[in-house]
């Protein structure tokens, strides 16, 4: 063997030992929980417990943690709403993980607290790993963990945050793009942002991406899809309104931070939006103590947003605009807002893969100047032209 032979077998023998090791840490820094007895963290004043909510979907009764300051009791509606941190487990954990590793920032700060399990693992030993990873049944776990917070405790709806690491920043970009409305603000470190991509890597978890969307890309169109459903830049622009931070190191061999930066590369073109991106020289971490501090200035605003860009797989409202897709497999895209054009004010709306369009006028704060045979109890409802496709439409309007 040549000298130049075995320095490249080395170096190959070096890099193939530090990615394993990265591996390693990443597995036991956000991916794996040791099989032992569960027990809750303890914090002075502050109480942790299980409770049961039932899925608003398929009935399910489905796990999740809840964590209050010991003074308020739930049910009581007559105190000073606090804000509600929910926080997300990561890729192979449940809500266990989530709670030990962010419960301590709600305590301090006397936030409550919901930890749900939005259907367990994102692995092949999970019998639900395609009810997992990112599916509508799983987001719509968390929306209903919100909920339930809502109706037995005095929640302030205008500080409802969003934070999770690794699998977990995978969901929490999720969900701030498919629910842009509800959350004052979304902390996603190390994050997922395309299934493919990740599955691309090839880095120990395919087998289990495959597990959560059905195959491998390119099994089937039915199979694509969920790979892009399930992955948070599919849905990027719908966040242009909400206050996010993706944090993702440079040194990440678990998610390559490339990945990242492109899907935040996607929101470019969107003037104004409120999206940050930020990156250093750490590998696969996540640092909740600093997530916390930077979502607890956040408020949301109760000024609805005058543009939106969206993209949806389900039926839904975003602010003030309710899409319906055009049919199953089809991801409906929509461009609504108000512009200022030759002195005038006016309502634009262009859609392609849906079919019904409804805009909330009373929420945008405008009326219409001309009479229109569409717009019932301050609703305008559209329905876009299925042949070709697209549709574009023009208001003239006025500010209320």
């Amino acid at each position: 063997m040549s000298i130049r032979a075995a320095r490249a077998r080395s170096r190959d023998c070096v890099i193939g030992v530090i990615m394993t090791a990265a591996l390693a840490v990443c597995a036991a820094g956000f991916f794996v929980r040791e099989a032992a007895a569960v027990e809750l963290p303890k914090h002075p004043n502050y109480t942790l417990s299980e409770v049961t909510v039932v899925s608003s979907v398929d009935g399910s009764e489905e796990p999740v943690i809840i964590g209050h300051p010991a003074e308020v009791e739930p049910g009581e509606s007559d105190v000073a709403a606090r804000p509600l941190l929910v926080g997300i487990h990561s890729w192979s954990t449940d809500r266990f993980s989530s709670t030990a590793q962010q419960s301590k920032q709600a305590a301090e700060r006397g936030w409550l607290a919901v930890f749900p399990e939005f259907r367990g693992p994102n692995r092949t030993t999970n019998p639900r790993a395609p009810e997992a990873g990112g599916s509508l049944l799983a987001q719509h776990d968390i929306i209903d963990a919100v909920e339930y917070m809502k109706a037995n405790f005095a929640v302030d709806k205008d500080r409802i945050y969003i934070m999770g690491g690794s699998g977990g920043g995978h969901m929490s970009l999720l969900m701030a793009c498919k629910y842009p409305d509800v959350w004052a603000g979304c902390s996603s470190w190390v994050p997922i942002t395309s299934l493919q991509e990740w599955w691309e890597q090839q880095n120990g978890y395919a087998v289990h991406v495959e597990a959560v969307c059905g195959g491998k890309p390119g099994d089937s169109a039915e199979v694509d899809y969920e790979y892009l459903r399930r992955s948070p830049r599919t849905f990027i622009t719908n966040a242009m309104n909400t206050p996010v931070r993706i944090s993702h190191g440079q040194m990440d061999s678990c998610i390559w931070v490339k990945q990242t930066w492109d899907t935040f590369s996607e929101l470019a073109k969107l003037a104004g939006h409120q999206v940050s991106f930020f990156s250093d020289a750490h590998g696969h971490h996540a640092d909740y103590a600093a997530g916390a501090a930077w979502l607890e200035s956040k408020v949301r605003s109760n000024k609805p947003p005058q543009r939106q860009q969206l993209v949806t797989d389900e039926a839904k409202w975003y602010f003030w605009c309710y899409v319906v897709p055009a049919r199953a497999g089809v991801l409906a895209r929509i461009e609504a807002g108000i512009a200022e054009r030759d002195d005038e004010v006016v309502l634009e709306v262009s859609s392609e893969g849906a079919r019904e369009l409804r805009i909330d006028l009373g929420v945008l704060g405008i009326s219409l100047i001309d009479d229109a045979d569409e717009v019932v109890r301050e609703v305008l409802r559209l329905k876009p032209d299925a042949s070709s496709g697209k549709s574009s439409y023009s208001y003239r309007v006025v500010r209320e």
